[in-house]
C-alpha cells in the first residue's frame, strides 16, 4: 500500500475564499476536507521526486546541501530489451551514453532473451558489460496463446523493479507485443517514457496495434524517418516531443563493418563467399496458420 502526505502545493480558484471568515486561520487539509464535504472538485496529483520541508532556516540549510549533491547525481536511464533486435538497436546508444558518462544507463532483460529457442540471448547482454537487471519471474512461453500471461508476467516484475529503483527515464523501442509491459509498469509512477522506431506501419500484422499504443502511452519519439514524424502529429503527439535522428540501427553495421558481418555469416553456416543470396520472409502474425504455405509458395518463386 502506497502512504502519501500533503505536499503543500495547490492550485485554488479564488471562489473558495468565500468559504472562509476574514482573518481565520485554517490548515489547508481541514480546507480541502470542507470542499470534498460540499461536494466540490478537488483533484490530487501524485508526486515521487525528492520532497522536502523548508519552514525552518535548518531545514532549508539541509534542503540546499543536498541539492548541491543531487547536482552531481547522474541520470537514471533504463532500457527495456525483450528481444535480441531491440538490443542490436540500444547497444549503440549505450556505448555513447556511457562515453558521455552523465547517466547511469541499465538494460533490463526480459521476454524472449529467456527462452531457449530463440538462444536464449540474455547470455549476450551479460557479456555486453553494460549494466543489467533480470526483468522476467516465470517462464516465458513463445506460443502465441501466452501472449497475455508472458505481459503479465513482465508488467508486474517490471513494477517491482521501477517501484524500487525509481529510474528518471524508461526508453523502450519498436513493436514488439512484450514491450507493452514497461509503459503499464510505468503509469503510476511518472516515469518519463521514449518510444524509439514509433510511427511506422506494419501490414498484416499485430506489430501495428503494439506500435501505434506504445506511442500514445509515450511521452518521446524518436523516429527514423519524416513521413514517421508526420504521422505521429496526426496522432496527436505535440511536434516537440519528436525527433527524427535516423535508424539507430545503421550505427551498429557502421561498428561491425559489412566485411565483418559477411564474415561471421559466411562462416556460421558454412557458406562459399560471393555464392549466396539471402532471402528474409517476415510472417504476418495475424495469419500464422498460412505460414507453411507461404514458405511453399516462396520456394516455388525462387
Amino acid at each position: 500500500d502506497y502512504e502519501f502526505i500533503n505536499a503543500g502545493i495547490y492550485v485554488a480558484d479564488p471562489s473558495i475564499l468565500k468559504l472562509l471568515k476574514y482573518g481565520q486561520k485554517i490548515d489547508m487539509p481541514d480546507l480541502i476536507r470542507i470542499l470534498i464535504n460540499k461536494k466540490m472538485k478537488v483533484i490530487s496529483y501524485e508526486i515521487y521526486d525528492y520532497w522536502r520541508d523548508i519552514g525552518t532556516i535548518e531545514n532549508l540549510n539541509e534542503v540546499r546541501s543536498a541539492i548541491s549533491h543531487m547536482i552531481k547525481w547522474k541520470k537514471k536511464i533504463y532500457f527495456l530489451s525483450v528481444s535480441r533486435s531491440d538490443f542490436d538497436r540500444y547497444s549503440p546508444i549505450i556505448k555513447s551514453l556511457n562515453k558521455y558518462n552523465k547517466s547511469i544507463n541499465t538494460v533490463l532483460i526480459s521476454g524472449s532473451h529467456y527462452s531457449s529457442k530463440f538462444g536464449n540471448t540474455y547470455k549476450i547482454i551479460q557479456k555486453s558489460g553494460f549494466n543489467y537487471i533480470k526483468a522476467i519471474d516465470k517462464n516465458y512461453i513463445t506460443h502465441i496463446s501466452k501472449y497475455s500471461s508472458n505481459i503479465v508476467n513482465i508488467t508486474s516484475k517490471l513494477s517491482k523493479i521501477l517501484y524500487k529503483n525509481k529510474p528518471d527515464i524508461l526508453v523502450i523501442l519498436g513493436d514488439r507485443y512484450e514491450m507493452i509491459a514497461g509503459p503499464l509498469a510505468c503509469l503510476d509512477k511518472n516515469i518519463p517514457i521514449i518510444h524509439i522506431h514509433g510511427g511506422a506501419v506494419t501490414y498484416g500484422a499485430i506489430d501495428e496495434n503494439i506500435r501505434h499504443s506504445l506511442t500514445k502511452l509515450s511521452n518521446f519519439h524518436i523516429v527514423s524517418h519524416e513521413k514517421y514524424l508526420k504521422r505521429i502529429m496526426q496522432m496527436g503527439e505535440e511536434k516537440w516531443r519528436i525527433k527524427n535522428f535516423g535508424a539507430p540501427g545503421l550505427d551498429f553495421i557502421k561498428e561491425k563493418g559489412k566485411k565483418s558481418i559477411n564474415k561471421i555469416f559466411t562462416e556460421k553456416y558454412n557458406l562459399k563467399k560471393n555464392n549466396y543470396i539471402l532471402i528474409c520472409l517476415n510472417p504476418e502474425t495475424r495469419a500464422l496458420s498460412n505460414l507453411k504455405k507461404d514458405i511453399k509458395e516462396l520456394l516455388k518463386f525462387l
